[in-house]
């Protein structure tokens, strides 16, 4: 087994971390996001929904990805596209962008 820095094991704690924390964040305040864009039960369960069938249908792609091209360049373009998820995902102006983030939050959080 190769040896592995401490850099980058702890850079990959933080990666998981991160993803883990913007998984979680958003199920508690889901009554607060369906207040604020007057969305349905229904609505409010597509939006959780995304997430996760977004993360199922990517992490396999990417897992082909990074064994193509090497781990690093994957996981900087999944970092990048979860900070700009992130970002959108606060300053969401209607539910459907809303979603959109979500989708890509979770596309990108298949590392």
């Amino acid at each position: 087994m190769p040896k592995v820095s401490r850099g980058a094991i702890w850079t990959m704690y933080l990666i998981v971390l991160m993803d883990m924390l913007n998984f979680g964040i958003v199920f508690p305040l889901l009554p607060s996001i369906a207040e604020e864009f007057n969305a349905n039960a229904m609505q409010v369960g597509s939006l959780a929904t995304f997430f996760s069938v977004a993360q199922v249908l990517f992490t396999p792609i990417l897992g082909w990805a990074s064994d193509k091209y090497g781990r690093r360049p994957v996981l900087l373009i999944a970092i990048a596209g979860t900070t700009a998820s992130t970002a959108l995902t606060g300053c969401a102006w209607n539910f459907a962008i809303m979603c959109v983030a979500r989708a890509v939050n979770g596309a990108s959080g298949g590392t």
